[in-house]
Formats: C-alpha cells, sequence, structure tokens
C-alpha cells in the first residue's frame, strides 16, 4: 500500500490539476494559475498518510540524520524568540505565519523518518526513480506544447507579477518557468542513470525554451560533472565550459538578469549583522525573524514588493538567525556523508546529483518552500539514507 500512495503522490501532485481538467465537463481554466497552494495541501495530505501507513504498519518512526531533528528542536526556540516589538498589525499575523510553516515543516520530517524507516528493496527504490523520470517527461512535453502556444489549461502570467522571464508561457503546471525548471533539473540525472535518452532529449529542450539562467547553469554543471567519466565528452565540454566562463564573467549583465535580487539579499545581510532592523526592537541575528515570516515582515518592514527572498540558504539566515543557518547547512553536510558513503553503489550518485540541482536551484529561487519540491525531496533523501543502511545497488 505504501509504494501504491507513494507513486500516485509522485503523479499527483504536479499533475493532478490536469486530471481534473481532462475529467471534468467544460474548459474553466483554474483559478489559481500555478496552484501553489493547493499543490502544498496535497503534498502535505500525502506526506500524512505515508507517514500514518509507516507508523502503522513498523509501529516505529527513525530519524538518521540528528541535524534533522536539532532543526525541528530549533524551530520552537525560533517560534518563541520571534520579535513581537513590530507594528501592531504585523505581529498576530507573523506568529501565525510561523506557526503554520512550523507544522508543515514537522509533517515533512515525519515523512522523511517514514521513508528511512520503511522496508523498501531494489525493485520498489527503481519503481519510485523511474516514476520520476516519467513525471520528468511528461512535464517537458508539456511544457513544449506550451511553447507552441498550445496550451489550453493554463493562462502565462504577466511579467509584471512574476519578473522578467524570458519565456512566461513556458511554464509547465508551475505558473512560471523559474519554477518549473527545477522540476526538470532534478531529473535529469535519473534519467541519464537510467539510459532514458529520449526523455533527456525532450527535458533539455523544455529546459532551453525556458531560458532559465539557473537551469542553463545545471545543464552545464551536470554536463562538466559526466565529462569526467568520459575523455571524448571531457575533450568536448571543457573548451566549451571555459569559453562559457569567460563570457560569463566578463559580461555578467548580458547573461543574467538577477530581476532585483541582489538588492534583497544585501537587506538581508544588512538586517542580519548590522543590528537592529526598522521597527524591531529586538535582534534577530541569533534566532532569526521566525519561519515564513519573510514575506510578512520583511515586506512590511523594508515596503518591499518581496515575499520570498529568492534565495533559500539567505531566507533561511533571515527568519532561522545564524544559528537556525548553521543547523540547516548541516543537513545537507549529513546528507552529503551519506552520498559519499554510498558513492560506490549504481543509483546513489545519480540521487544526489538530483539533490545537488534542487540545492543550486534553491540559490536564486524558492524550491524549498513548494509543496511539489519538498515532497520529491524528502522522497529521494529518504531513498538515498535507505541505499546506504541497507547497502542496496540499482
Amino acid at each position: 500500500m505504501f509504494l501504491r500512495v507513494l507513486l500516485a503522490g509522485l503523479v499527483l501532485i504536479p499533475f493532478y490539476e490536469l486530471f481534473l481538467y481532462l475529467l471534468m465537463p467544460g474548459a474553466k481554466v483554474p483559478e489559481w494559475i500555478d496552484m501553489r497552494v493547493t499543490k502544498e495541501y496535497m503534498a502535505v495530505g500525502s506526506a500524512l498518510a505515508l507517514t500514518l501507513i509507516v507508523w502503522i504498519k513498523e509501529k516505529n518512526l527513525a530519524c538518521p540524520n540528528v541535524w534533522a531533528l536539532a532543526f525541528i528542536g530549533f524551530l520552537f526556540l525560533n517560534l518563541s524568540k520571534t520579535p513581537i516589538a513590530v507594528h501592531a498589525p504585523i505581529v498576530e499575523v507573523a506568529r501565525l505565519g510561523a506557526f503554520s510553516a512550523e507544522f508543515k515543516t514537522l509533517v515533512f520530517f515525519l515523512f522523511f523518518c517514514a521513508m528511512t524507516t520503511v522496508n523498501i528493496g531494489k525493485r520498489q527504490i527503481t519503481m519510485v526513480l523511474k516514476t520520476i523520470c516519467l513525471c520528468g517527461a511528461v512535464m517537458a512535453v508539456y511544457m513544449i506544447f506550451q511553447a507552441l502556444h498550445l496550451d489550453q489549461v493554463y493562462r502565462p502570467l504577466p511579467t509584471s507579477q512574476i519578473g522578467a522571464v524570458k519565456n512566461p508561457a513556458v511554464a509547465g503546471t508551475f505558473g512560471q518557468p523559474t519554477l518549473a525548471v527545477p522540476f526538470l533539473a532534478l531529473c535529469v540525472p535519473l534519467v541519464v542513470f537510467f539510459r532514458r535518452w529520449w526523455y533527456l532529449a525532450v527535458i533539455t529542450v523544455a529546459i532551453v525554451l525556458t531560458g532559465s539562467d539557473f537551469a542553463l547553469i545545471c545543464l552545464w554543471f551536470l554536463l562538466l560533472l559526466y565529462s569526467f567519466r568520459n575523455k571524448l565528452l571531457f575533450v568536448l565540454t571543457i573548451p566549451a565550459a571555459l569559453a562559457g566562463a569567460y563570457m560569463i564573467f566578463t559580461h555578467p549583465a548580458q547573461y543574467f538578469n538577477f530581476n532585483g535580487r541582489l538588492e534583497v539579499w544585501r537587506q538581508i545581510l544588512q538586517d542580519i549583522f548590522t543590528g537592529q532592523i526598522q521597527g524591531v526592537s529586538a535582534h534577530i541575528g541569533m534566532t532569526g525573524a521566525g519561519l515564513n515570516n519573510f514575506g510578512i515582515v520583511f515586506t512590511a518592514l523594508h515596503s518591499s514588493p518581496w515575499t520570498m527572498a529568492h534565495n533559500e540558504y539567505l531566507q533561511v539566515l533571515w527568519t532561522c538567525g545564524v544559528i537556525g543557518l548553521f543547523i540547516f547547512l548541516m543537513i545537507h553536510v549529513d546528507i552529503a556523508k551519506v552520498a559519499w558513503m554510498t558513492s560506490r553503489y549504481p543509483g546513489a550518485p545519480a540521487i544526489f546529483l538530483s539533490l545537488l540541482m534542487l540545492a543550486i536551484c534553491a540559490m536564486g529561487t524558492f524550491t524549498y518552500q513548494l509543496g511539489t519540491y519538498q515532497f520529491y525531496l524528502v522522497v529521494l533523501v529518504g531513498l538515498l539514507y535507505q541505499i546506504q543502511r541497507k547497502g542496496i545497488r540499482l
């Protein structure tokens, strides 16, 4: 039952509105263009259901990543120390925002424990990874249809709302290209591992059609990594990589559009390291302003239209302080350690590279805060720990 529910979640969370569109009469466009909120509800619900299935069957939940457990403990401190001397209309809303985020974090933490506890083997893990590959290929095909203006389900969001993206219509089921390309990027290492070359072809075409800088960086980085295992690919890749790096560093503004991100990142560092921020009597440097409060408190205090930092690590710094960021990064270090320990097991490096793609994309967007990526992230990390614990070779 666990495997069936897991596979259903992997398919339905990114695509359920397309199923609704096909099954329901009429041609009504979804009211929320990217369905971000409802995707999050589905992801949280699926995570809770899977956790309960494992708990009922195994009577136990194990946590092999002690830093993840430490982060859950820290969040109680983060909530209790959220500065309250803010303008009156913001206070209660900010605390509510922090509490809801901590609840979702706790849900996915328990789901991670369930993924590492459940008794699954090579066949089940292979099915899960192949399903992820298939979902990536289907998303890519749909995005190619969008590039050809054949999409009749979604309306492209205006650039005034999502920023100066190059091809706003090529957004998959995520509402904008910036949020869709990490989904394709995380599938690339798995597609290469299973040698699904036509999957790789359509995914690459879809990524190029979006024109996303971070996605292209991910592809370039992956190609560079794989080139070290193939002499011919190395000979072809290294000169191109050096030429591309030279062009980027000599003319950065021509190849990268930060869309105002740098100003927000500079303000985050200033709030943390230069003392008290305007309107807040307490310093937020150690424990942060409260998880999920960036879009509430930061936006109001700085009269900023930015509700996300578009850099997950800096947003964790602002909302959880230096203590929270340290624990958050140590979670990543523990995952990297497990990846190193399983590097000789076929399949494990591909899973780690998929996680690395998400981590890179998180430097320029907010992938860790979207329900689809939260669900897929926990699944992949859980499978990596399963391979390490049981010595599974795919």
